[in-house]
């Protein structure tokens, strides 16, 4: 009787997926300091309790406004996702990653595109979901929204203060501002002169 070899299947390597975080806040303001390691402590234990990632790394930026282009770190994430370095984004929420409703939506479609997944974990949902451009649209008009308001809001107060004759301004070529007292630097004010001089001319 002849023997019988049994070949077992080789079980399939499980391959980790290449996850990071994305943290922002939307100053560079100190009082912001708690939040942004918050968020970055969050998102790293997020990543790390998961065995089936491979934890990448936390991109980071501290700017403002409603475009990415100043975002160094931001973009850099965004490069490496393209690039099949990275499988997964975690962030804090839409408004943590873009507030421009094109550009997020645009991205998300993009990375989406390519396979990169993109978890908003305060809306508690992912890029992937069919329903998620629908979804994205909606929250991402809503963080636009309210960033427009804010920059009324800001606009509105520094009119107010104008009108009332107020400082509304920390910094002035020309001046020492210490709250609503202005005094003129000597060397400073001789360069404004001439600035004026020679437009007259």
């Amino acid at each position: 009787m002849n023997n019988i070899e049994v070949i077992r299947a080789i079980p399939k390597l499980h391959v980790l997926k290449k996850v990071c975080g994305y943290a922002r806040v939307s100053t560079a303001d100190e009082h912001q300091d708690s939040s942004f390691r918050l968020q970055m402590e969050e998102l790293e234990s997020v990543i790390k309790s998961n065995p089936s990632y491979e934890f990448i790394g936390i991109f980071k930026d501290k700017k403002s406004g409603t475009t990415t282009k100043h975002r160094l770190e931001f973009n850099t994430m965004i490069e490496l996702a393209r690039a099949g370095e990275i499988d997964i984004i975690y962030t804090k929420s839409i408004t943590r990653f873009a507030r421009n409703i094109i550009n997020t939506t645009s991205l998300v479609r993009e990375l989406k595109n390519i396979g990169v997944e993109v978890i908003f974990q305060k809306e508690n949902i992912s890029s992937l979901d069919p329903t998620m451009e629908f979804v994205l649209s909606v929250l991402a008009m809503q963080a636009e929204e309210e960033s427009k308001n804010i920059s009324e809001n800001n606009k509105w107060s520094i009119r107010r203060k104008m009108r009332k004759g107020r400082n509304f301004t920390n910094f002035l070529y020309g001046y020492e501002i210490k709250g609503e007292s202005w005094t003129v630097i000597p060397s400073e004010s001789e360069v404004v002169k001439l600035i004026f001089a020679m437009y007259i001319k």
